[in-house]
């Protein structure tokens, strides 16, 4: 595949990362039904915990290499996306959780992961 279409599904993926941060950051009630989490009720920090964690940090790290372009930047995020779906996994197998939302949330992360690292991989083992 030409390195540019690889760019570009990597930037795809980021931007997708980005997407959930500031769903998480403008919506948080919306980002905890996606997942399937509640508020406690009386708790105001509940729904900061939502914006802090899934749109702070989500925003934050998908940013950084949007306006950096720094190659270790973008497999940071995608180490984070696959690490994400290897302790989901760990989790379904020791929680006995293989239930359809983490096996599509497993792939989901595994897959947003390696299209965010596809193009330096690729450049790592040129010829491949």
């Amino acid at each position: 595949m030409p390195a540019e279409a690889l760019a570009t599904l990597s930037y795809a993926a980021t931007l997708f990362s980005l997407g959930l941060g500031l769903f998480g950051l403008i919506r948080p009630q919306g980002a905890l039904d996606l997942i399937g989490l509640q508020t406690v009720p009386g708790l105001a920090h509940s729904i900061s915990e939502v914006r802090a964690t899934y749109g702070g940090v989500f925003t934050g790290v998908s940013l950084y290499p949007l306006i950096t372009g720094e190659p270790h930047a973008f497999l940071t995020v995608a180490l984070g996306w696959m690490l994400a779906g290897f302790c989901r996994l760990c989790s379904a197998i020791i929680d006995s959780a293989m239930t359809r939302f983490n096996l599509t949330s497993i792939a989901v992360e595994f897959g947003t992961g390696a299209l965010i690292a596809l193009p330096y991989a690729a450049a790592a083992f040129p010829g491949t």
